[in-house]
């Protein structure tokens, strides 16, 4: 059924070009992050479609308005088959596929009022403690109702689509989110979906990383760093991460050169000696310490999890490692971004983040350097899939979750001079390309290492 109501004009719309923002927390000024109930903007709320990998119905139900069509996206563990609510009918439950290891991650609001729809995409889960104790980084656009005249639809409304459909969203709801025109879409989509894909593997997890980042960059990068905040962790290894570092690059296990040699266990244990770095990545995870003096202290820290067997074990990549500090200190953060971006151009890319953001000099000119994430993905295998041969010699990527998120591309200014010598007319960066809307990172995007003795916060209690 079409919404009633006119067509909401673009400047009538809170979020027309996108925004990203972090959760409120409290103890924190209000004015500057973004609440539950700002978000939903309740008085004027017709439909919601919300999902997470913990929904607490009690607290969201007492958010909304006690008349509107409610679809909840959430794990089946401990609800009955039934999709209908027989208390509330216009209550709908809906249980995606889940792998016996894996579980439904992915994070979405579908908001839909008289005149437009709401799309958030971010790391919160539907539950009082993520939007008010942790800090969570969330993806905010609003997209007016179609005119008769528009019939074309672009890559976003067709992603979108398909995830709903993936997420087994009834198609009487998903025909609700297509009276929308998605044509201003400034985020580009990433799902991974559990199971084992073989000839539609571009399409989800590393291998839609790998599709997007070929897309951004334009080309493969010869050098890219990735800094990645999360908060779960599970058994790295240097063979995945040089798996997720190259679909970063936009290079696919099929197209990538011969292994390099392998560091021996010595050299990627944290241990003295000389270490041989075989990818450029950093994994922004709190260490004890920084758990210990938070706001919240240990007790707040039960879902940030990490197992210290891993840690221990031998050959575990630790060198990657380095503390997650809160630009609001003393925050722990539940968020997960990441940034891929070339080191050459590590001061302009800090200068992207900072709470204030200058505008370029003409002299210079506007360059794509990278690639920037927010989502519900962690930096797991289980996340973003894993890839084997199968015996008839298919590349197959194994993915155990569901997960959404949205990247966008990293533009930089850069100055006229030797950084641009050297390269054809054709391999300049266009000038007049600039990002859409502040980026943001609840993060000190200088991470600091881990120390000899520091140890990162673990869930292991015995």
């Amino acid at each position: 059924m079409r919404p009633e109501g006119k067509r909401a004009k673009l400047d009538s719309l809170k979020y027309p070009d996108g925004k990203i923002a972090l959760t409120y927390v409290k103890g924190f000024s209000r004015a500057e992050y973004m609440s539950f109930e700002d978000l939903i903007d309740k008085a004027n709320l017709r439909k919601i479609v919300i999902s997470g990998f913990q929904l607490n119905e009690d607290w969201l139900f007492s958010k909304l308005p006690s008349n509107i069509s409610i679809c909840l996206v959430r794990p089946e563990s401990g609800f009955p088959s039934s999709m209908i609510d027989q208390k509330n009918p216009k209550v709908l439950r809906v249980f995606p596929h889940e792998t016996a290891q894996g579980c439904m991650h992915a994070k979405i609001m579908v908001l839909v009022f008289d005149s437009f729809v709401r799309i958030v995409i971010g790391s919160a889960n539907v539950v009082p403690y993520d939007y008010e104790l942790l800090e969570n980084i969330l993806f905010i656009q609003d997209f007016p109702l179609l005119t008769e005249a528009q019939r074309t639809r672009n890559q976003f409304s067709l992603d979108l689509e398909e995830l709903l459909f993936g997420l087994k969203i009834p198609s009487q709801v998903v025909d609700v989110v297509r009276l929308y025109d998605y044509s201003k879409a400034t985020a580009t989509l990433v799902v991974s979906k559990p199971g084992k894909h073989v000839s539609d593997r571009a399409k989800w997890g590393l291998g839609r990383l790998t599709t997007v980042s070929e897309k951004i960059l334009g080309k493969d990068m010869s050098a890219l760093r990735i800094e990645y905040l999360g908060s779960s962790l599970g058994a790295l290894s240097e063979s995945w991460m040089e798996s997720f570092y190259n679909a970063s690059r936009g290079i696919e296990p099929s197209k990538t050169p011969a292994p390099r040699k392998k560091a021996d266990p010595a050299s990627t244990s944290g241990e003295s000696g000389k270490k041989e770095q075989l990818v450029d990545v950093r994994v922004i995870y709190p260490t004890k310490q920084t758990v210990a003096s938070s706001n919240l202290g240990p007790q707040g820290a039960g879902t940030i999890c990490f197992s210290k067997t891993y840690w221990q074990k031998e050959g575990f990549p630790k060198r990657v490692f380095y503390d997650a500090r809160s630009k609001r200190m003393g925050s722990l953060m539940h968020a997960k971004v990441a940034i891929g971006y070339d080191p050459k151009y590590t001061r302009e890319v800090r200068k992207l983040f900072e709470p204030e953001q200058t505008v370029a000099a003409k002299s210079g000119v506007w360059k794509c350097v990278g690639w920037y994430y927010i989502g519900s993905a962690n930096f797991t295998q289980s996340a973003w899939g894993s890839y084997n041969w199968t015996r008839s010699k298919e590349l197959q990527l194994t993915i155990k979750n569901w997960e959404l998120g949205c990247v966008f591309p990293l533009v930089v200014h850069v100055e006229a001079t030797s950084t641009l010598q050297g390269t054809s007319d054709s391999e300049r960066p266009s000038p007049g390309l600039e990002s859409q809307f502040r980026l943001i990172a609840p993060h000190v995007i200088e991470p600091k290492p881990y120390s000899s003795n520091d140890q990162p916060w673990s869930t292991d209690h015995w």
